[in-house]
């Protein structure tokens, strides 16, 4: 990978935290489409679409969870080998740092941020969808549910005696 110079402390450490930023963008690069389908799915209503999305999801979400954890104890010892706080160890803090020719974590900072800006917008947009559409399926659910209780409702015949007035919708096991 073209390491930095090794007479400066903590370069092996950055080296590896570059590794580690590098596959996070890897993974997010992965997850963008993905999250793309999911909206057009959402709008479709499409739900085995959506189950195979999120099944191809989930492994990304995870290697991006452990690839972060890593990322967080490689940010900590780099702290502490440059005898900086945690919260004053920031990739700008890094280039004036390690000044390098060809500005690696510049170009690896603003790729991350486009990724994680378009990766934020397309969730919040997906969450949006979903809670539409729970919104939908929720007021569906209270319609047929007062449909019904309506259906079951006794009502009162010519005669007095109470009687339906629409047969009940027997295929529903409601004490289930």
């Amino acid at each position: 990978m073209g390491g930095l110079s090794e007479t400066r402390p903590g370069s092996v450490l950055l080296d590896e935290l570059i590794a580690v930023l590098v596959a996070e963008a890897q993974e997010c690069r992965r997850l963008l489409p993905l999250l793309e389908d999911q909206e057009r799915a959402l709008l479709r209503a499409d739900a085995a679409t959506l189950a195979m999305l999120l099944a191809k999801q989930e492994p990304i979400a995870q290697r991006l969870a452990d690839l972060e954890r890593g990322r967080q104890k490689l940010a900590h010892r780099l702290a502490g080998a440059l005898e900086l706080g945690d919260e004053a160890l920031t990739v700008s803090k890094l280039i004036t740092l390690f000044p390098e020719p060809e500005h690696r974590l510049a170009r690896l900072r603003a790729e991350l941020q486009a990724l994680l800006t378009r990766l934020g917008r397309l969730n919040s947009r997906n969450g949006f969808l979903v809670e539409r559409s729970l919104g939908y399926l929720e007021r569906l659910f209270n319609q047929i549910m007062s449909a019904m209780a309506q259906a079951a409702a006794p009502t009162y015949a010519a005669t007095g005696r109470t009687g339906r007035s629409v047969p009940a919708l027997r295929f529903l096991d409601r004490s289930a």
